[in-house]
């Protein structure tokens, strides 16, 4: 797959992401405002959960102003229709804060998982080894370092979607790994014949 298209392919699916988090967030401010104008106050701050979630998952980095922002908006609401019940408002108070804390623990864990994988990619990448990652669902390769493809002599986009029997020699081989680690979750080491773009082994 050629860059644009990945490029192509991440913007469409962070719109989808960002579609959901948008309605997500509709949801629940109208879930709010229809609960408080007819006496419901017990279900509605759990909507507030999932665009949060959906929020940090997708833009971790800005989780925590994301949080402010829509527990602001709840107890905003919650003041201007709650007819100031003073019961209602300190409940609310409560979640207001738990939203606030839920947000910024979770963006936190969520910069942390980013930067152990940024930390892991970049080893990925400078490896001198030669690597490349496969589905176990699809068998096609998934990335491949550059040291690999200079290796098999491919540029690395040609072989990234590809079938994983295109670089093996035989097809008895390619049975037999397969079945080896299909079988194990964890294998030794395995002698494998790889073709080069050129046909060499």
């Amino acid at each position: 797959m050629d860059p644009i298209r990945m490029m192509e392919k991440a913007q469409n699916r962070e719109l989808l992401w960002d579609t959901a988090i948008g309605l997500s967030v509709l949801v629940s401010l109208a879930a709010t405002i229809y609960s408080l104008l007819h006496g419901i106050p017990d279900a509605f701050p759990f909507l507030y959960f999932l665009p949060i979630i959906l929020f940090i998952y997708v833009h971790p980095e800005r989780g925590v102003i994301f949080s402010i922002l829509l527990s602001g908006t709840f107890i905003f609401l919650v003041y201007y229709f709650g007819f100031s019940d003073p019961l209602l408002i300190a409940i609310s108070t409560a979640w207001f804060v738990m939203f606030i804390t839920i947000g910024v623990v979770t963006s936190s864990f969520a910069m942390s998982l980013k930067t152990e994988e940024f930390k892991y990619h970049k080893i990925f990448e400078n490896s001198q080894a030669g690597i490349f990652t496969f589905g176990l669902d699809t068998l096609k390769i998934r990335e491949l370092n550059a040291k690999c493809a200079r290796m098999l002599r491919y540029d690395r986009t040609d072989l990234a979607g590809k079938d994983l029997k295109e670089i093996f020699t035989d097809a008895a081989e390619y049975t037999t790994f397969l079945r080896e680690i299909q079988s194990r979750p964890q294998t030794g080491d395995i002698e494998l014949h790889f073709s080069t773009r050129d046909g060499d082994v």
